[in-house]
C-alpha cells in the first residue's frame, strides 16, 4: 500500500503488489489534471490506484480507477470528536437560553462580517455569541464586504466584535486565518439556544458542508445556515431535520445571499421570541445526533468493505487522516 496524501503527489519505485490510495478530501475543486496522469502512469506500471473523494465531488470527472467517495468533514467531525475525544459534546438543548451561537471565522465573506454587520444593523448581535478575526493580513478584504461603510465606520465595528468567545487555536496565515473547528468549548454550545452557521461558501452548487454544521449536529442545536444554495435540502436528504417548520422565512432558496441572510434574521428573531417548541425541536435535534452517529459509521464500513475486498490489512484511520492538515493536530 501506498497513500499520497495529496493527488498532486507522485508514487515512485512501485510494484504490482501494491496500491496507490489518493486522496483530495479537503476543498471543493475539480480533480487535478496531475490525478489522471496518475493514474495512467500506474495503469501502464499495472498498479491500482484508489481514489478517495469528498462526497460533494460525485458529480466531477475522475479518472478510470477505484473512487470512493467519504462524508469526509461528517466523518472527520464524528472520528476526532466520539472517538478522540478532542472536545465533549453538549448532552442537552438548552431550550431556555436568551442566546445564539454566531462564529465567523474567515472573516472576509458576506456570510461573515457581513452577517455580522446584519446583526449588528438588526440589534440582533446583544443575543449572540460571536466571533471575530480580522487582522493586517485579511482588513483589506474584509473591508471591501462593508464597503458601504467610512474607514472610521469600518474599525470602530472591528473593535467592537474583534474576538473570540472562546480562545480557539488560530493560526493566522500571510492573508487570512485558519481553524479546522476541533477543538471547541462545548460551553458555547451548553449556553446558547440555537446556532447560526456561517459554512464556508454562499454561491457552490451542490452545496459545501464542513465541520461548522456537523459540529453544531453533534451538539445538539437547531440552526440555520448562512451558506449555500440548497444546504438546507441536502441535509434533509442526507436524513436530517433542517426546521423548516419552524421558520417564518423560507431562506435556504433565496436566489441570492443577501436575501437568505436577510431571511434568515427574520428568523433569528422569531426563535429567540419562542418560534422553537421546545418538545418538538428537542426531538429533532436528537434525531439529528443520531442520524450523525449513523451515517458516520455508515462511512467507515464503506472504507472497511473496501479494504476487505482489495485485500488491504489497514484501519480507516490509516486510510484517511482527520487531523487538522495545516496545523497537524
Amino acid at each position: 500500500m501506498y497513500l499520497v496524501q495529496s493527488t498532486h503527489d507522485h508514487a515512485e519505485n512501485l510494484t504490482g503488489v501494491d496500491r496507490v490510495f489518493a486522496l483530495d478530501l479537503w476543498e471543493p475543486v475539480s480533480v487535478p489534471k496531475s490525478t489522471f496522469l496518475l493514474n495512467s502512469s500506474l495503469t501502464e506500471k499495472k498498479i491500482p490506484l484508489t481514489l478517495i473523494l469528498n462526497s460533494w465531488a460525485r458529480h466531477l470527472p475522475v479518472p478510470d480507477c477505484d473512487v470512493l467517495y467519504v462524508d469526509y468533514f461528517l466523518w472527520r467531525t464524528y472520528n476526532e470528536i466520539v472517538n478522540r475525544k478532542k472536545s465533549q459534546v453538549n448532552p442537552v438543548w438548552n431550550y431556555n437560553s436568551k442566546q445564539f451561537l454566531c462564529l465567523t471565522g474567515k472573516p472576509q465573506k458576506i456570510n461573515r462580517i457581513g452577517l455580522l454587520h446584519l446583526l449588528h444593523t438588526r440589534n440582533l448581535s446583544k443575543n449572540a455569541v460571536t466571533s471575530l478575526f480580522v487582522h493586517s493580513g485579511n482588513r483589506h478584504e474584509t473591508r471591501s464586504i462593508l464597503s458601504h461603510l467610512s474607514d472610521e465606520e469600518f474599525d470602530n465595528f472591528v473593535a467592537n466584535y474583534n474576538h473570540s468567545p472562546d480562545n480557539p487555536a488560530i493560526t493566522v496565515q500571510k492573508r487570512s486565518i485558519h481553524y479546522g473547528g476541533i477543538p471547541y468549548s462545548v460551553e458555547l454550545f451548553a449556553k446558547t439556544k440555537f446556532r447560526v452557521i456561517s459554512e464556508t461558501n454562499m454561491h457552490l452548487k451542490p452545496a459545501w458542508i464542513t465541520e461548522k454544521t456537523w459540529i453544531t449536529i453533534l451538539n445538539r442545536q437547531p440552526f440555520l445556515i448562512a451558506g449555500d444554495y440548497g444546504t438546507c435540502a441536502k441535509l434533509s436528504a442526507m436524513g436530517f431535520k433542517t426546521f423548516d417548520e419552524y421558520l417564518i422565512t423560507p431562506y435556504d432558496h433565496k436566489a441570492h445571499p443577501k436575501q437568505r441572510l436577510e431571511a434568515m434574521c427574520n428568523n433569528i428573531t422569531h426563535w429567540l421570541n419562542d418560534g422553537l417548541p421546545q418538545d418538538l425541536v428537542a426531538n429533532d435535534v436528537e434525531h439529528n445526533y443520531q442520524q450523525l452517529i449513523k451515517l458516520a459509521n455508515k462511512n467507515k464500513t464503506t472504507i472497511e468493505d473496501y479494504l476487505t475486498k482489495v485485500n488491504i490489512v489497514a484501519t480507516v484511520d490509516d486510510i484517511i487522516s482527520t487531523l487538522d492538515d495545516i496545523t497537524n493536530t
